[in-house]
This record gives C-alpha cells, structure tokens and sequence, in this order.
C-alpha cells in the first residue's frame, strides 16, 4: 500500500513539474482575481470606532441627563442627513441606507456589575444596497458622513437645553403695549439668566469668526432693560396709553387680587414666626448665652444655635418676600389709576408705545439671534470631545490583502496536487485489477 501511494505522489509530482508554467499562471491569475476581490470587497466596506467622553456616559445618559440611545444613528432623522449631503436622495432612501449601518459594543464589560458600555464600532456595508446610485461616495467617504451627520444631530438634540432661546413673544402694533412689553422683559430676562449660566461654565469665551463673546452680549441685555424697558413703562405710565382700557384694568385688577392673597400669607407667615420668638421665656434665653474668649483673649457672651435664630431668618425671608408683592401692588394700583385717567392724545399715544416696542423687539430679537450663533460656537468648542471618532484609512496593499490572496492560492494548489493524487490513486489501482484479470 505505502507502495502504491509513493509511486501515485511521484507521479502527482512529476505531472506538476511538467506543467509548472500553466500551473504557475493558473496560480498568477487566481492571485490577481483574489486580489481585485479583496479591493472591491474592501472598497465598499468600511467602520469607526466611536467614543463617549463625558461624564453622563457611564451612567447611559446624554450631556442632558436624558437616556442615550445608539440606535438613534440609524434613525430616520440622522439616515435621511446622510442621504441628503451625500446628494444620492434620488437613488437611495434613508432605510435602505439604515440597513447598510450596524453598530455593536466594543467594551461590554460585566453586565452583572451593571457595566454600560462608552466605546462602540460603526460598520458600513454597501453591498447591502439593492440600487446603488452612480455617483455613489466610497464606503471609507461614506463611514465619515454618517460619523460627523450623527455627531452633528447629538449636540444639536443632546448637548444642552437651548429651548429658552426659541421663547418669541407675541408682538405686534396692534397688540396692547403694557402686555407687549412685559412679554419682551420675560424674554429679556430668560436671555439673562441663559448667558449668566454660559458665563459661569467659561467667562472669557469669545468667537473667532464673529468676535461675540457672552460678557459683551450681557451688556446688549443689561442696557435694553435698565434703559430701553425702563423707558417705554415710563411712557405708558406717564400717558395712561391702552389699547383697550377696560380689558387692561380687569386683568391688572386680578392681577393684584392674586398678588395681595400672596402678600397676606407671607405676613402670617412673618406674624407667625415674631409671636413664637415673643413666647421664648427671658430665662431660655439667659440659660443658651455662654462665656467665650475672643482673639483678643477677652470675655464676651457667646449665645448658642436655637430655634429662636431659625425662626428669626424665617421672619426676615418671609418679610422681604411679603415687601416685594407689596411693592409690585403699590407699581400695579398707579398703572390702573393711569390707565383711567386715559392719553390726552390716545391715538398718538398708541402709536408712539407701538413704534417703540417695535423697536424694543428688533433689538431683542437681534440679540437673540447673536446669542444663539455665539452659543453654537461655543457648543462646538465645549463639546469637541463628547464623541470621538477613530478611523483606520486602507493603503492599496491593505485593500488587496496580499497575504490572505497568497494563502488562498497556496491552498487551492494544494487541493489541486491533492485532487490530482487521488486520481493518480485510483487508476493505478484500477489498472492493477485490469491486469490481474
């Protein structure tokens, strides 16, 4: 047996070396369509890697404290951006685009000690596509579309609240000036509040391209309602303007109705905690004040923590809150007996407020609209590092996989030399039972 098998490797061999030039060719022409394989198969598939880096992350939430969901990449939102600046809406819609993308885990962790996952890797297949537009961008142009397309739609959803900036105010020359103006001062004043916050995270931060920085867009606010604001309540206050006297006096009588109730509880509330003081005994008071050393080693009554100072802070808060209704009623009771006393001049009187709180309005507005380019350019540079991308670009060896092409073409030989023996094989056994009969 071992016999018949050396004599059948000889013959294998023997054979190969007769037809080592079309053997050799046959390998060169698998080689070279293995590796126009690879560079194709390559070509239209590609991944990233993607990193959270902020501190919400491990918790899986987003910058905002909402819940963070990767499966938003492949959603409708951030599939049809893609399709759109890739410029192939034509050809490919946002779902067939959606089930070329897969994203999974990379760092999955114990899931038992309750370990999320930051890091995951975005693969990008467009051999699943069925219509493949002619202009279509390479899998490696595409993975970075659909990257920066989904980071873009993070901080724009995720990234911070920005939903004070979107308050319009309901503004016209029809509308009743009072009401106009204090809709604007709201506005004014959630715009103040919004850039003190920025302020708080960065103080000197300052845009590059349009030279905006939050300090000075302070100041634009600070002005309008120290003097603007100021300006135009003065005016109607002086004129009694309205655009309908009984409706504004009616809502502003209500307005101090509800006001006084407030007013009164907080000065129960004061009454309230004075009496409790009052019922503290002298004695009490007597037994908590202690003999203390001072820094200048002399004796004075030091006096302990009691509820007696509790309630004191109490009796000043709720004082102070009582003192701020009072005053807003006293404001409210001059506006309604100037409102009746009416304008001189009513239709002049109204389209003086009228031309200034459409004034008031465009600067308000223009504000607004600085504010929200200085906030977008100042996200991006908070935010530059919330999601890191990685990418590993192929060099034209990678792609044709030089070594994996080798392997492939040194197996299927030798399959070939192993076919070829067991061939050999069975007709030298075929012969020897032919010529034993």
């Amino acid at each position: 047996m071992t016999e018949k098998i050396m004599q059948a490797l000889k013959q294998s061999a023997s054979k190969f070396f007769r037809h080592r030039f079309k053997i050799l060719s046959l390998a060169l022409a698998l080689l070279i369509g293995l590796c126009v394989l690879n560079y194709y198969t390559n070509s239209t598939f590609s991944s990233a890697g993607m990193s959270l880096n902020y501190s919400e992350a491990s918790e899986g939430l987003n910058p905002n404290s909402t819940r963070f969901n990767i499966s938003e990449l492949v959603s409708e939102n951030v599939m049809s951006r893609v399709v759109e600046a890739a410029g192939i809406s034509n050809d490919v819609t946002w779902d067939e685009l959606a089930d070329c993308v897969s994203v999974k885990y990379v760092d999955k962790g114990s899931s038992s000690n309750g370990y999320i996952s930051t890091s995951y890797k975005i693969s990008y297949n467009q051999k699943r596509l069925k219509n493949k537009a002619a202009h279509m961008p390479g899998a490696d142009d595409m993975i970075k579309l659909i990257c920066s397309t989904y980071k873009s739609y993070f901080l724009e959803n995720y990234g911070d609240n920005k939903s004070v900036l979107n308050y319009t105010p309901l503004i016209g020359t029809d509308g009743e000036p009072y009401i106009s103006l204090s809709s604007l001062e709201v506005k004014l004043n959630q715009i103040d509040r919004y850039i003190r916050m920025r302020m708080k995270e960065n103080k000197s931060y300052t845009d590059d391209e349009t030279g905006l920085s939050f300090n000075s867009l302070l100041k634009d606010v600070e002005n309008l309602n120290n003097y603007d604001v100021e300006n135009i309540y003065a005016y109607i206050l002086e004129t009694g303007v309205s655009k309908d006297r009984d409706e504004l006096v009616s809502l502003e009588t209500y307005k101090n109705r509800i006001e006084t109730l407030s007013y009164d509880r907080y000065m129960a509330y004061y009454d309230a905690d004075n009496n409790g003081i009052k019922l503290y005994d002298e004695a009490m008071s007597a037994i908590v004040m202690i003999p203390s050393v001072d820094t200048m080693n002399e004796y004075y009554m030091s006096r302990t923590k009691t509820a007696t100072d509790t309630m004191a802070a109490n009796a000043d808060s709720e004082l102070e809150e009582a003192m701020s209704y009072k005053k807003s009623i006293t404001d409210t009771d001059y506006l309604i007996s100037q409102i009746k006393a009416g304008s001189s001049d009513p239709d002049k009187s109204l389209k003086t407020a009228a031309e200034m709180i459409v004034a008031l309005n465009d600067d308000v507005n223009r504000t607004a609209e600085q504010l929200k380019l200085l906030d977008v350019s100042y996200i991006k540079h908070k935010t530059q590092n919330y999601l890191v991308f990685s990418y590993s670009e192929k060099s034209f060896m990678q792609r044709i996989d030089i070594k994996e092409s080798l392997i492939k073409v040194f197996l299927a030989m030798l399959a070939l030399f192993v076919l070829l023996f067991i061939l050999l094989l069975t007709r030298n056994r075929k012969k020897k039972k032919n010529a034993k009969i």
